[in-house]
This record gives C-alpha cells, structure tokens and sequence, in this order.
C-alpha cells in the first residue's frame, strides 16, 4: 500500500509540475528547448514574411502600447515608451527579423512566442496595417 501511494503522489506531482510549465509557456527567458518539446515549431522565412510585411507587432509583454510597424519597403517605425524611432529590417534566410538584433518565432497552440539567441522574449501579435 506504502508502494501504490507513494506512486500515486509522484504521479500528481509530475502532472502538476509538467502543468506548471506548459502554462508558463511565454516567460521572458525561458529555453526554446522547454517550448520545442512542448510541440512548439519555428516559422518558416515565408510565414514570417506573410506575417509580418505591413503589419504591426504588438507585444503582450512589457505591457504598454509598445508596437513596431514593419512597412513593405524595408522601413521599421518602433513606438517604445510613447517615441518612435524608425530603422531598417530584414528577413534572413533562417527566417529571422533582424534590425538592432535578430529574433524568430515559434508557434505553440495558437500562440506567437518572439525568440532570440535561444530564449523567449515574449509572446507577441500581429495587427493588419499600420497600428501605430
């Protein structure tokens, strides 16, 4: 009986403990491994392209109303603290947005998670148009 119990609880407590993480998905800093094991998939160059050419990004983290434009023309206007700035961007070949630094999405049940250098930055969406 000690046996069956103490088998019971372990049980629990990995499924609460495998919960917990697949909750906290979006934590800034988390590993992409954690999101890649829980199903998550990088975007393709051409998804990426879709998503974000003249559309703008709005960060669900950080709060505020920051957000980034990402015009056709190569042009980036970033809101950040109630300034905008406007900068180049790119798409690189592996699919990364990259102006001041480099970033790539993953997708993981419905949800955009921005990634750069291999950790979350936050979860993130897109807005048609110019939303600045």
């Amino acid at each position: 009986m000690k046996m069956r119990t103490g088998l019971v609880a372990l049980s629990f407590l990995c499924l609460f403990v495998g919960g917990a993480v697949a909750g906290d998905n979006w934590k800034r800093g988390t590993s992409e491994r954690v999101l890649v094991k829980q199903g998550a998939v990088r975007l393709t160059p051409s998804q990426v392209r879709s998503l974000v050419t003249g559309n703008t990004e709005k960060w669900r983290y950080g709060g505020g109303s920051d957000a980034c434009f990402y015009a056709p023309d190569g042009k980036l206007s970033c809101r950040k603290n109630g300034k905008v700035a406007v900068e180049n961007w790119s798409i690189e070949p592996d699919g990364s947005v990259c102006y001041r630094n480099c970033h790539y999405y993953l997708r993981l049940k419905g949800e955009l998670i921005a990634v750069r250098n291999g950790s979350v930055i936050g979860a993130v969406r897109f807005l048609g148009g110019n939303r600045l």
